[in-house]
């Protein structure tokens, strides 16, 4: 008869010999503790810049490294495209805080307002792509406008976003201005990283 392991048996044998190493659990505790303090900067408003740039001064050597590692990578990983026009909130504070952890403060600077002109552009190319689709659209909405109004009797105002149909082709089309812009945004985090 022969024995059939458990999975968790299989697993055990093959890590028996893999030992854990002290620095790397060390470094990566710091650089999550790192995010999770970017973190409650960005979105708590009892945390301001002094709060962050003690923080950091508090620690030395590798262990401010590890720690300022992850305060960047929340920060960069929170530059996504604005949904809405307040987007220059948070933006001014990644933008506080990518300089109180850099030594090419400049050229974060002008990177970021460089950042900072593409949302700006993205939503007025957003805003644009809405009223183009709109008026696109409304020769198919009177049509359903009047269809209804001959069903029901009386006229029926529709709006665009009351339409199943103009809300798809609306999407559709949002997520193809939103997935260039994403592109873009990724290349321009990368070179922001880069000075980083």
């Amino acid at each position: 008869m022969t024995f059939i392991k458990s999975a968790l048996e299989i697993a055990m044998e093959r890590t028996k010999d893999v030992k854990s190493d002290p620095d790397t659990v060390k470094s990566d505790n710091l650089a999550k503790e790192g995010q999770k303090f970017a973190s409650d900067y960005l979105y708590n408003k009892d945390i301001e810049k002094t709060d962050l740039e003690k923080k950091i001064k508090s620690f030395s050597g590798d262990n401010r490294r590890f720690f300022i590692k992850g305060i960047k990578k929340t920060l960069l990983s929170n530059l996504r495209l604005p949904k809405t026009e307040n987007f220059e909130e948070l933006f001014d504070k990644i933008l506080i805080g990518l300089i109180s952890v850099n030594i090419n403060k400049k050229d974060v600077d002008v990177m970021m307002e460089q950042i900072k002109q593409f949302y700006t552009q993205y939503l007025e190319n957003r805003s644009q792509l809405i009223e183009a689709i709109k008026q696109q659209y409304a020769p198919r909405l009177m049509q359903k406008q009047q269809e209804l109004a001959k069903q029901y009797g009386h006229e029926v105002a529709l709006s665009p976003e009351q339409d199943p149909e103009f809300m798809e082709l609306l999407k559709s089309n949002l997520l193809k201005l939103e997935t260039q812009y994403s592109e873009s945004l990724s290349k321009a985090k990368e070179e922001l990283e880069k000075l980083l």
